[in-house]
C-alpha cells in the first residue's frame, strides 16, 4: 500500500525509473537547476590565474579553482543521474526520522543504517518508526538519495 507519492508514479517506479512527474519535480529543485559548464569554466580561470601568480595567493585561488572544478563535475553527474531517470527500490525497517534544515524535503530517513531524504509534498501519512517500508530512490542524483515514494513492505 502506498503511504506516501502518488499511485500512478509507483507504476513507473517499480520498473525502476522516475516517472515524468517525479523528474519534473527534481528538476524544479535549485540544486539541479544551476549550470555546471560556468562553473567548470571559472574554476579553470582561477586555476590558470593562480598558477601564473605563483606566490601563496595564486595557490589559494588555484585551490578555490579546484574546488569549483569538483562542484561542477558533481552536478553534472547529478544532472545526468537525473536524466537518466533511474530508481532503486530499498526495503527495511524505518530507523529513525530526523528534520532537516531545506524545504524542498520533508525530513531524513533512516533505513538499513543508511540516511536518506524524503521529498517534501509527497503527502502526509504519517510513516512509524519500526516499521518496515519500501522506499523508492532516485538513484545516482544526490550523495544521501532522494526518496520519491514509500510503500509499505
Amino acid at each position: 500500500m502506498i503511504i506516501r507519492g502518488d499511485q500512478a508514479d509507483l507504476i513507473h517506479n517499480h520498473e525502476g525509473r522516475l516517472a515524468p512527474n517525479q523528474q519534473r519535480q527534481l528538476q524544479a529543485m535549485r540544486a539541479f537547476r544551476v549550470p555546471f559548464l560556468p562553473m567548470l569554466l571559472i574554476g579553470l580561470a582561477l586555476i590558470s590565474y593562480g598558477t601564473l601568480r605563483f606566490d601563496t595567493l595564486g595557490w589559494v585561488v588555484a585551490g578555490l579553482g579546484g574546488v569549483l572544478i569538483i562542484n561542477a563535475w558533481v552536478r553534472r553527474q547529478s544532472q545526468a543521474a537525473l536524466k537518466a531517470g533511474v530508481v532503486q527500490a530499498i526495503t527495511g525497517e524505518l530507523e529513525k526520522i530526523q528534520p532537516v534544515p531545506f524545504a524542498m524535503f520533508e525530513s531524513e530517513l533512516v533505513i538499513n543504517k543508511r540516511s536518506y531524504a524524503l521529498l517534501a509534498k509527497l503527502g502526509n501519512q504519517p510513516l512509524q518508526v519500526g516499521q518496515p517500508y519500501t522506499i523508492y530512490v532516485a538513484k545516482g542524483v544526490s550523495r544521501m538519495g532522494i526518496i520519491v515514494a514509500v510503500e509499505t513492505a
